[in-house]
């Protein structure tokens, strides 16, 4: 019965051992293997496991002194949990690997290494192709005539501020990120600040997307200048994101005013024009 429990468990072992989707390896003290599942073979690009049995570990890594890093960090830890580094296959085409390995004992003493490795190419590219989108993202944003910042609704924390949404306030990302402080600096007169936040925590509460915008909000810079801003916010309740944009129209409104003084000393002009003069054109 015990000989027929050992084959059974043998039998359980090797199939679940054929079957793995990571490659396992065992390696003696000179770092050469002395067990390779089927999986490792197809993830190497070898023939058999009999070809790789004997073999020096470096040679399936792209950099053969990574192996000795491992061995470096295993006498301090014990243990390399997802390792991240390049794999060489038999034909020299490299590939993105996750390595576990620990020290394997027998007797009680270290008898060599075994590990677990996984091959993490798509997870890679994968990251790689979000790391380009993001940076490209981020250009765009960082280069947008508007500011704009990202905080959750629930609490204001910032996650996010392009340059422009810096630029437009006059202060420093690390000195606005919090939401108290961002009111205090920006808006320094108590009064106007206290009725500005009453007026937008208000229009905030109320979930109409009508309300979320403000007009002609006086600002103050790092400097001590002065600039009227236009800010406009955007709730995305599922997400739990206000998306919050503004512009800087301190231009429009001096433009706007010196149209005004224009017209106005127009018409004082004309109202100091004596009534019946006829003005004759001279040929």
């Amino acid at each position: 019965m015990a000989e027929e429990a050992m084959k059974i468990s043998e039998n359980k072992f090797r199939s679940i051992f054929n079957n793995l989707q990571d490659a396992f390896f065992q390696a003696d003290l000179s770092g050469r293997f002395t067990l390779v599942s089927p999986s490792a073979v197809r993830m190497y690009g070898y023939d058999s496991e009999s070809e790789m049995k004997g073999m020096p570990a470096s040679k399936l890594y792209a950099d053969e002194t990574m192996r000795d890093k491992l061995l470096r960090k295993l006498l301090t830890d014990d243990s390399v949990i997802d390792y991240v580094g390049l794999g060489k296959r038999k034909d020299d085409s490299v590939f993105w690997v996750s390595m576990n390995i620990q020290y394997r004992y027998e007797n009680g003493n270290i008898a060599g290494t075994e590990g677990v490795v996984r091959d993490i190419s798509e997870r890679i590219q994968t990251e790689l192709e979000l790391r380009n989108k993001n940076e490209f993202i981020q250009t765009v944003l960082d280069n947008l005539p508007m500011g704009v910042a990202l905080n959750t609704i629930d609490d204001g924390a910032v996650t996010y501020m392009n340059k422009k949404f810096e630029e437009i306030y006059g202060w420093p990302k690390e000195d606005i990120l919090d939401q108290s402080t961002f009111f205090q600096k920006v808006y320094p007169d108590e009064e106007y600040r206290m009725e500005l936040m009453t007026g937008i925590i208000q229009d905030i509460q109320s979930g109409d997307p009508a309300r979320m915008h403000w007009e002609n909000c006086l600002v103050t810079h790092q400097d001590g200048t002065r600039h009227v801003v236009k800010a406009v916010n955007i709730p995305l309740f599922d997400q739990n994101t206000m998306v919050s944009t503004v512009f800087d129209i301190t231009d429009i409104k001096n433009a706007e005013a010196s149209l005004r003084e224009s017209i106005e000393l127009n018409e004082s002009l004309i109202r100091t024009i004596p009534f019946g003069i006829n003005i004759v054109d001279e040929e």
